[in-house]
């Protein structure tokens, strides 16, 4: 069972490993600063906010998946109910009317409805039938769920990456005859489900989708799950064992990822198991007879190309040493070494044919040793001294090449020109130093192994800048700007080349793209092992609140989670215990503002609430508990309550700049722009976005009506980049055209 057990350990680790990109992805979205200042807008698609949704797709990345299992992404706005991502954005109801929507939802009614009450999660979500309404067509995918954090609690926000089913199954061991394959999350819920024939026809995952069949197949997966609990075979996280199921005998296997939090079960037929037992030995016999054979043949031919030009070669000296006196000496040598020249030149053209294949066995080894794959300490020697890697009174680390997408001019090359690039940077650091050893690594990535004596290993990074610096200074300026560096750290043994590499690529996967340095180096995150926070981080957040800095306590709360609960590895019963202190500071502090009474009860009931609700909306509102305290403190320091007066004389007064919004006013007037919205709407009965363009249409009519102006600059006057964006705004909000509006003003 030992082959069984390494493949599930294997597709545990591949999802895992699929599942970081995934997650890497959103995470970029989700820490996209106009993202979470969108989640806070209403009437998205009115003016001006259809312009704030064009900002906010600059923003984003156009990400051109190289991996095609990745359908798409959405970030869904609750508030503004718009779902928008990089290339298109969409009310909800066009979304679902339009785009894609789950097919078990038949009316938009029961979608939205869903959408509304569902429970958020962080992670990965349950497979389910998509309707691609554009092809009519239907996709079995899953969504890995992302929600965003913001300054106001009501402003939900969640990034939804579709994943294509065949991405997880081309992932997992494959299973013939009968059984069935599911994965399920820290909390129990099925994630992902098939059924080979073990189960009837129609028990699939959409069960879980249709109430009538959910029970049947929950019992079913309750009664696999239950068979693990017996004694099992284990095997570094993963236990097999055979069992009777329905009175036939399978293999369930049980694989738990404590990287992931999910875990792989499979039954599957043990006459599959034997079947696939014996077909691998006799692959693995045809396999090595076809080798034997293969050695055989090419030895009698290396032999006989060898031995024909000795043979030859002595036949000449027999003729030569058998005319005895009648040659002279030069005469014999003359034949010697016309003999010897012939055998040369056959020894030649074997040299090239061995020499031809010198970069695919440098480019074998390279990657073992970057992959980990070369575990023999004597085979490495081997290798290293067959394609002449010196290796002896070295050390080593890795520096990945790595192109990114230039964020200011939001442009990201396709993969054959990325390829194109990796080539030229390839050639840059060979000509820079000739003796490098590079291996491509994907269209867009280069890796480099790099070298020292020992006794310079103390000036490694200085070297590697002057080498990278002299790289970009051979490329064209575009590609060298697109270029980003980084270093793993310095390792002194050639199996620990892996160690570098991995240790450069994390620099890359959670740093991002965006960093001043000319390389970026891989700081030793053992020597920070992740302990409990020091009460100094509570205090510090205690000291902002109580200094009314929210852009402060925004950041340090933001630190606190990524370290804590995304980055880090504690359990999840450590993760409850810090939010409890983090709430239990929050007590304190409310205690020492004065605030009404009301305002108390509050917090206190919102805090008693969240108490033992799951993860994430303790996270959200904990957050949002931290940000609102902070602003009243600074609006009673400031002695800045709610003025709306104030408020829509800046509106007054800035109506004809184009640039107004929610956020531009927020910043002018020094409040939260989530605590401006809700108070605004609050006191007004109409949104921030409303109460402008009302102001600008007022502002209109008695221009039109003076008829001193044109169109054009009516719209300039008012705030409108265009002669049409003001036409259709004031026919949206009149019911008439401009040209209408002066017919009925001049009748009147």
């Amino acid at each position: 069972m030992s082959k069984i057990t390494e493949e599930y350990e294997h597709s545990a680790e591949s999802v895992d490993t699929f599942l970081d990109e995934v997650e890497r992805i959103g995470r970029l979205i989700a820490d996209n600063a106009k993202v979470r200042q969108f989640a806070g807008r209403t009437d998205c698609f009115s003016y001006p906010n259809l312009y704030k949704i064009i900002e906010l797709q600059n923003t984003l990345s156009d990400i051109s998946f190289s991996d095609s299992q990745i359908f798409n992404y959405f970030i869904f706005f609750e508030k503004g109910e718009a779902v928008i991502n990089s290339k298109a954005a969409y009310t909800y109801k066009d979304f679902y009317d339009i785009y894609l929507h789950e097919e078990q939802y038949k009316t938009y009614d029961d979608w939205y409805s869903q959408e509304q009450h569902r429970t958020r999660k962080y992670g990965l979500a349950t497979l389910q039938n998509y309707k691609l309404c554009t092809e009519n067509s239907i996709l079995p995918m899953l969504t890995y769920e992302i929600p965003v954090t913001s300054y106001s609690l009501s402003d939900k926000c969640i990034i939804k990456i579709y994943i294509r089913k065949e991405a997880i199954e081309s992932l997992m061991p494959a299973i013939s005859y009968t059984g069935v394959q599911f994965i399920t999350d820290r909390q129990g819920n099925v994630t992902y489900f098939e059924n080979y024939n073990l189960f009837d026809s129609d028990i699939s995952m959409t069960a879980i989708e249709n109430t009538a069949d959910a029970g049947s197949l929950s019992n079913y997966i309750s009664e696999i799950i239950n068979l693990t609990k017996n004694k099992s075979v284990s095997a570094e996280g993963v236990s097999c064992k055979m069992v009777r199921y329905q009175g036939e005998q399978y293999l369930l296997v049980q694989c738990h990822s404590s990287r992931s939090g999910l875990t792989y079960y499979a039954l599957q037929s043990s006459l599959a198991v034997k079947v696939r037992g014996y077909t691998t030995v006799l692959y693995m016999l045809l396999i090595i007879s076809i080798a034997a054979m293969v050695g055989i043949l090419l030895s009698i031919k290396m032999s006989t190309k060898i031995a024909k030009p000795i043979n030859e070669l002595i036949n000449d000296i027999n003729d030569v040493m058998e005319s005895g006196p009648e040659l002279d000496h030069k005469t014999i040598f003359s034949h010697m070494q016309k003999s010897y020249k012939r055998l040369k030149d056959i020894n030649t053209e074997l040299q090239d044919v061995i020499e031809s294949q010198q970069p695919y066995l440098e480019n074998f080894f390279l990657n073992q040793l970057l992959y980990g794959k070369a575990e023999l300490e004597e085979d490495i020697g081997k290798n290293a001294e067959y394609i002449h890697f010196d290796y002896h009174d070295k050390v080593f680390w890795v520096v990945i090449f790595k192109l990114d997408a230039a964020t200011e001019t939001i442009f990201e090359p396709e993969a054959d020109v990325q390829s194109l690039y990796i080539l030229s940077i390839t050639e840059a650091a060979r000509k820079v130093l000739p003796d490098i050893w590079m291996v491509n690594n994907g269209h867009d990535k280069a890796v480099a192994i790099l070298a020292l004596p020992r006794n310079r290993q103390e000036n490694y990074r200085c070297y590697t800048e002057e080498i990278v610096q002299k790289v970009k200074n051979e490329l064209l300026p575009h590609v060298a700007k697109l270029l980003s560096v980084y270093g793993g750290t310095l390792v002194s043994d050639l199996s620990d080349i892996s160690t570098s590499y991995e240790n450069a690529a994390i620099m890359h996967i959670y740093i991002g793209q965006t960093f001043d340095a000319n390389i970026l180096w891989y700081t030793n995150q053992k020597a920070e092992t992740l302990s409990y926070p020091s009460a100094e981080k509570s205090r510090i957040l205690f000291r902002q609140v109580l200094r009314g800095e929210a852009e402060s306590v925004y950041v340090s709360f933001k630190e606190i989670i990524q370290q804590y609960f995304i980055n880090g590895n504690f359990s999840t019963y450590m993760q409850n215990l810090l939010l409890d202190d983090l709430q239990i500071n929050l007590v304190k502090i409310i205690e020492l503002l004065e605030m009404e009474e009301e305002q108390y009860k509050e917090y206190y009931l919102m805090l008693e609430q969240n108490h033992n609700g799951n993860l994430l909306d303790r996270i959200r509102i904990t957050q949002s508990i931290y940000l609102q305290t902070s602003q009243y403190v600074y609006e009673q320091k400031t002695k800045k309550t709610f003025d709306l007066a104030a408020i829509t004389a800046y509106i007054n007064l800035n109506f004809g700049d184009s640039s107004l919004s929610l956020t531009s006013a927020a910043e002018a007037l020094r409040m939260n722009e989530g605590y401006l919205s809700g108070r605004f709407k609050q006191e007004t009965g109409i949104n921030f976005s409303a109460y402008v363009e009302k102001v600008r249409m007022n502002k209109a009519k008695e221009l039109l009506k003076a008829g001193n102006l044109t169109i054009k600059e009516i719209a300039a006057c008012t705030g409108y980049t265009s002669e049409n964006s003001f036409c259709r705004a004031f026919k949206r909000v009149t019911g008439v055209s401009t040209s209408g509006w002066k017919n009925i003003d001049s009748r009147e």
